[in-house]
């Protein structure tokens, strides 16, 4: 596995969790 990929992967969960933590602090302003 090489740097690049890796690093690829790692940016790729880390906007994922950023995204889930947007979706829920939008639902808990909206309850």
């Amino acid at each position: 596995l090489t740097d690049r990929g890796f690093s690829d992967v790692q940016l790729k969960y880390y906007a994922l969790n950023e995204i889930t933590n947007l979706r829920i602090s939008i639902m808990n302003k909206q309850l």
